[in-house]
């Protein structure tokens, strides 16, 4: 029933984060709870994609370790983490019920907020970063606007961020997986 944010511009999310994130809560506790609002009956992450994606990862193992099934497949998976995942259990925590902080947000909000996750937290390709900069023009914002929300972003950085829409495919394609420069670009 959770849904991720549907403006998160993110293209790929990094496993080895994933794991090690869903390690330390299952080690420490969630040490901060993710946002969002509903929708019908469904729920929109506003921000904390991540940390939903590591709490399922010791949900899957939460279950795994009840029904004596195998453990999720992934080489990054320590004995270490299936070990704090059965502390925590052992210690009257569920993985299976995900704490939230609800919200009535925005459409804007929940963009704002997925720009504000990505953009302190990721390192986002030039592609990702032309895609976070149109959705800022979907909602009417121009460029000086856009570059205000970035401190140190110039209002020429985002034009030439938002000029990247116009190249080929292969070029976009190119530029997300860093075979070629901006300035190549």
């Amino acid at each position: 029933l959770i849904d991720p944010n549907p403006y998160q511009k993110r293209i790929a999310s990094n496993r080895e984060k994933v794991v090690s994130i869903a390690f330390s809560i299952a080690s420490d506790k969630m040490l901060q709870t993710p946002t969002g609002r509903w929708v019908g009956k469904r729920f929109q992450s506003a921000i904390g994609h991540t940390r939903t994606e590591s709490y399922r990862l010791n949900a899957q193992i939460q279950a795994s370790l009840v029904n004596g099934k195998n453990y999720p497949k992934d080489d990054v998976i320590t004995p270490e983490h299936i070990e704090a995942v059965k502390a925590a259990i052992d210690n009257g925590r569920d993985f299976q019920t995900m704490p939230w902080v609800v919200e009535e947000l925005t459409d804007e909000q929940m963009y704002r907020y997925a720009t504000i996750e990505n953009n302190q937290r990721e390192d986002l390709s030039p592609i990702e970063k032309m895609e976070e900069m149109k959705g800022w023009v979907e909602f009417g914002y121009n460029s000086k606007q856009i570059a205000a929300l970035y401190p140190g972003m110039s209002d020429a950085t985002v034009r030439g961020l938002l000029s990247f829409d116009k190249l080929p495919q292969e070029a976009k394609d190119a530029l997300h997986e860093g075979k070629i420069s901006q300035g190549t670009a």
